[in-house]
């Protein structure tokens, strides 16, 4: 399902970050602004305790920038730094995403997310952020996802911000940056799930009702969704 952190202020703590790293193993990565307006990505495979670090240091250093940080389960495509998030979409725009997109893969080897970028993100123009019209045909071709851009000015952009949440100074896309013992019905204090939660626990990505919770995904999945991630994760052996 993978999960992605809009960073907004101060430095997340280790805990949270190595809850995100543990239920979403396949690669981290993150986005910042310098006072330069460079814009910075930094990904890491292997080893928590350098990407927190690099964190940590990119956050002192830079305390006025929007960080995006990113943590990825495979759904599609090699577990490896190309398809490891975030993206860049030209040299003053990149983004993260978080559920899956309906598109034909380039190759086995790459995920939705490189393929959506390189056949459609780049190709929008260079100010497509800016154009309400543009980012309604985003929202509508992505479905439930999430995506997550920032650009060398600082300037952040959720699609489909409404899907995840808020807390405090921080957007995120899911719950997975709770521990496993944690339960998605802690988010019922904001305002977007209070409806759901009366009745029961609804589906991650597409808010059907009746969703049961998938270890491997540390998300709610419908049976609808489950079996559409199922299809894409042949290295995962579904209880049917």
């Amino acid at each position: 399902m993978c999960i992605a952190i809009l960073n907004t202020k101060g430095t997340l703590s280790k805990e949270v970050l190595q809850n995100c790293w543990n239920n979403n193993p396949d690669g981290a990565g993150m986005i910042y602004t310098t006072l330069n307006n460079d814009l910075k990505i930094f990904k890491e495979m292997l080893d928590f305790d350098k990407f927190y670090n690099e964190y940590k240091k990119a956050r002192k250093q830079n305390k006025e920038s929007n960080f995006v940080l990113h943590f990825r389960i495979a759904t599609s495509g090699k577990v490896d730094l190309n398809n490891c998030h975030p993206f860049k979409v030209n040299k003053n725009l990149a983004f993260v995403h978080n559920g899956m997109i309906d598109i034909e893969p380039m190759s086995t080897s790459v995920s939705d997310t490189f393929t959506f970028n390189e056949a459609i993100i780049k190709n929008l123009g260079s100010n497509f952020l800016y154009n309400e019209a543009i980012i309604r045909l985003i929202e509508s071709y992505i479905g439930y996802s999430k995506l997550v851009f920032l650009n060398s000015f600082n300037e952040a952009t959720i699609i489909n911000e409404e899907l995840g949440h808020w807390n405090k100074d921080n957007w995120y896309s899911n719950n997975s940056y709770e521990s496993k013992k944690a339960k998605l019905s802690n988010v019922k204090d904001y305002s977007y799930y209070n409806d759901y939660y009366k009745t029961g626990d609804i589906c991650d990505c597409c808010e059907n009702k009746g969703a049961s919770w998938n270890d491997r995904y540390y998300s709610y999945l419908c049976n609808k969704c489950n079996n559409y991630y199922k299809q894409y994760d042949l290295d995962y052996n579904f209880k049917d």
